[in-house]
């Protein structure tokens, strides 16, 4: 992720950091692709908004991959709520607006 994509997300260097670990822990990243969107992204996150993380690959999110991302987000030490959204099953329309603000994890 370069200066300019880690300057529009809001969280800390060191949330940014956990986010990345843990996802990086659970997710090929050369079969799919994992990355922020939503408020956080956009800039208009409150406080204690949540922090959306979007996968998206050629075939669903295993569900024992999400059960341990969700899990790992949940005993970590960020202050928020990730959300896991898993982009082989959304809508067009939403995988749509969420393009609009998504920066990929690499």
């Amino acid at each position: 992720m370069d200066k300019a994509s880690k300057s529009r997300i809001i969280l800390t260097d060191k949330e940014l950091k956990q986010v990345t670990g843990i996802v990086k822990k659970h997710i090929n990243l050369k079969k799919y692709k994992a990355f922020i969107f939503g408020s956080r992204v956009i800039g208009n996150a409150q406080k204690y908004s949540d922090i959306d993380i979007g996968i998206k690959g050629h075939s669903p999110l295993p569900v024992i991959t999400k059960f341990n991302l969700e899990d790992d987000f949940e005993n970590s030490k960020l202050p928020y709520l990730v959300d896991v959204v898993d982009f082989f099953s959304v809508s067009k329309d939403f995988e749509k607006l969420a393009k609009s603000s998504m920066i990929q994890i690499e």
